[in-house]
C-alpha cells in the first residue's frame, strides 16, 4: 500500500496507474483513493468524503475477467452505502500491463480502463 497522507493530498485531479493483474487465485489487486474523513460525517458525503475504487480485481476459479469500480461512502459499518459497476474485460487475463484511471468530469466522476470509460457517475 502507498500512503501519501502528509506528503501529497489534493481535492481534485486525475489519478492513474499501470498494473499487471495477477493470475494466482485468491489475490486481490486494487487501486483506490480514500478521503481522510471517510465515515466521520454519516449522511454528509460533502464533508465525509468517499472511497474511490478505481479498480478492484479478485481472481478466482470462476472470475478471470471481471473488475469492480465502486464509490463507497458513509463509513464501513451499518450506515455503509456504495454504488458501482462490474466490468467484464477479457484482456484482464492477458498478462500485460493495463492503465486504470479516475478523474473529475464536470460534477461527476469517470473511471477508465486502458483509456476507455467503464463508468461515469
Amino acid at each position: 500500500m502507498i500512503d501519501t497522507r502528509g506528503l501529497y493530498e489534493t481535492k481534485y485531479g486525475y489519478f492513474e496507474c499501470r498494473m499487471k493483474l495477477q493470475k494466482e487465485i485468491g489475490l486481490w489487486s486494487a487501486f483506490w483513493l480514500n478521503s481522510p474523513t471517510m465515515g466521520q460525517f454519516i449522511g454528509d458525503v460533502a464533508n465525509g468524503g468517499t472511497e474511490i475504487d478505481v479498480i478492484e480485481y479478485l481472481r478466482s476459479g470462476t472470475n478471470k475477467t471481471t473488475s469492480y469500480h465502486t464509490l463507497p461512502w458513509d463509513g464501513y459499518g451499518k450506515e455503509h452505502k456504495r454504488h458501482g459497476e462490474r466490468v467484464h474485460l477479457v484482456s484482464l487475463e492477458d498478462g500485460r500491463f493495463h492503465t486504470f484511471g479516475v478523474g473529475e468530469v464536470g460534477r461527476a466522476f469517470a473511471s477508465g480502463v486502458c483509456r476507455f470509460f467503464s463508468w461515469r457517475r
